[in-house]
């Protein structure tokens, strides 16, 4: 019964789905309405490639920020260690199986960001179609760029995390 229970309750029903992809879609339209007004401003001061840069890397460190707590869950699992030790499994491959489903998540969602923002750069500055071309390694690239951010932050986060964690549980028993 408490197995069913955690199950039901991990996995997203279609209405939450829905909902988290309609304000997903509502941010990413918002932000390139901000940066199409922006870019409006600034092309005749010749600072488009630099407001372009700038939002990328915006974009990267807002993406390494949302999903740092699940990459911590990734690398500090305890039920996967469980699982995974007694298997004939060298911890090389188990990391770099995580890298790769972490790298393929990263892909799909700065994909969704990537595309539409150079698109819109594109768009406001009358690029040549092979000026979209670039955007094949970036979007290959910049999932590498969240990766390499996350393995740098991910251990200073994840004790912050039980830190605070403690803390918490620490201030409500005190209540």
């Amino acid at each position: 019964e408490n197995f069913r229970f955690n199950i039901k309750k991990s996995v997203k029903s279609p209405i939450s789905t829905l909902i988290s992809s309609v304000i997903m879609i509502g941010l990413i339209a918002c932000l390139l309405y901000v940066f199409v007004l922006l870019n409006q401003r600034f092309v005749y001061y010749d600072v488009s490639l630099p407001l372009f840069t700038i939002a990328l890397f915006i974009f990267v460190v807002v993406q390494m920020v949302i999903h740092l707590g699940k990459f911590s869950k990734m690398v500090f699992n305890s039920s996967d260690k469980q699982i995974v030790n007694p298997l004939p499994i060298p911890k090389r491959t188990l990391i770099l199986s995580k890298l790769i489903i972490f790298y393929f998540e990263e892909l799909a969602s700065l994909t969704c960001l990537t595309v539409p923002l150079t698109i819109a750069y594109g768009i406001t500055n009358k690029e040549v179609p092979s000026f979209y071309l670039i955007l094949i390694p970036i979007i290959f690239i910049l999932p590498l760029f969240v990766i390499m951010l996350s393995l740098i932050f991910v251990y200073p986060y994840h004790y912050a995390y039980k830190f605070l964690r403690g803390k918490i549980y620490a201030d409500n028993l005190l209540c």
